[in-house]
């Protein structure tokens, strides 16, 4: 059915042993092995290609040995089964050891693993994917830590985002309250379910959704990402022209239709509740007196409004996202004290109902 739908299937090879993965990298017959088994699989299977989901790798073999060893499976791949594609999974920060400038290049593609960020080992609740705030974030991962690669070459990453997320029961009902203990880590579909259930609170640290609630006397505390916070991320990917995103994993989202609409709506122009409206945001740009970019746009009451200040190439120099609390016209100020002289571009999307509206325009600071 994916293959009568155009869709190209990808055979995901997994590994969480370093010291088996070690072996995998440095023994050439275990290598050479390995390559074979992939060709059959992909062969047997009518597949398109291979992700290379290799995690709790040794310090000393992310760099030049995994390297080395994707290299060599792109060039095996590419030669035995020309067209099929490589590629490789990899956390939203380097935490040591990792060449991601020169992993990029030998292979097809990465894919970020932009989640994970709190999970059972925190000491307080918290989101898996923020946007922004704390000192690690998926704005730090792609303004940093994948920064080189996307200047070189940004079809070569992929924004992976989770459709799950993370419950704890909690000393009280706060944002960041302190960990008693962590119970699961629910699918989109299960989050959404008991975030209904019991309403549902924005964090705008993290701009990600949560909900808390008491239950058997003691708090609980479920953080997850919604269409909305998912579509800030897909904003910053596209503000760095990523070859797209993805996500962990299909199917969380059951038979709730939010998340495909949001993918819908931003990739293919359709949805199947709403439509996407390009250049329908008039914008208007004052620079104030005091270093601020004054930004002055419509919206209606309850829009979820995101604007982001990028730089000609894509780089985003600033990001803000907050909720309309009245129709009419808005206005917002983005610092630019230290922005160098140049030309930039102001992008604005306003969610609400149905639809997705955007305008953009271009700035000489």
């Amino acid at each position: 059915a994916a293959h009568e739908a155009g869709v190209k299937i990808i055979l995901t090879a997994v590994n969480f042993t370093g010291s088996q993965i070690h072996e995998l990298l440095t023994d050439p017959d275990i290598k050479e092995n390995f390559f074979a088994q992939l060709k059959s699989y992909l062969q047997t299977y009518d597949l398109q290609g291979v992700n290379i989901d290799f995690e709790n790798i040794y310090q000393s073999d992310r760099g030049d040995t995994l390297n080395g060893f994707m290299a060599d499976l792109s060039l095996f791949l590419h030669s035995e089964l020309p067209g099929s594609e490589v590629s490789i999974a990899v956390p939203p920060v380097n935490w040591g050891g990792w060449q991601f400038t020169g992993l990029a290049e030998a292979c097809d593609y990465i894919f970020i693993m932009g989640y994970n960020f709190y999970g059972p080992w925190s000491s307080t609740s918290g989101a898996c994917a923020p946007l922004t705030g704390g000192s690690y974030n998926i704005s730090r991962t792609v303004n940093n830590e994948f920064a080189a690669v996307a200047e070189n070459d940004p079809d070569k990453l992929i924004l992976g985002v989770p459709y799950y997320g993370n419950r704890w029961e909690t000393e009280d009902g706060e944002a960041y309250s302190t960990a008693i203990d962590h119970t699961n880590q629910p699918t989109y579909s299960i989050a959404k379910n008991t975030a209904d259930e019991h309403g549902s609170l924005w964090d705008g640290v993290s701009q990600t959704p949560y909900c808390s609630y008491i239950e058997n006397e003691s708090w609980y505390q479920v953080w997850y990402d919604s269409d909305t916070s998912l579509g800030l991320k897909y904003d910053l990917a596209e503000a760095f022209d990523y070859k797209g995103v993805g996500m962990w994993a299909l199917g969380y989202d059951s038979d709730k239709p939010e998340l495909w609409d949001e993918i819908r709506r931003r990739y293919t122009g359709a949805s199947a509740i709403g439509e996407v409206r390009r250049n329908q945001v008039e914008i208007s740009i004052v620079n104030t007196e005091e270093n601020n970019l004054k930004i002055r746009f419509s919206a209606d009451a309850n829009d979820q409004i995101t604007l982001v200040l990028t730089s000609i190439t894509g780089r985003v120099i600033c990001q803000h996202s907050y909720k309309a609390t009245f129709s009419g016209i808005q206005l917002t100020e983005i610092p630019v004290r230290d922005v160098l002289q140049g030309i930039y571009i102001v992008k604005v999307l306003l969610r609400g109902g149905n639809s997705l509206r955007m305008g953009t325009v271009k700035i000489l600071i």
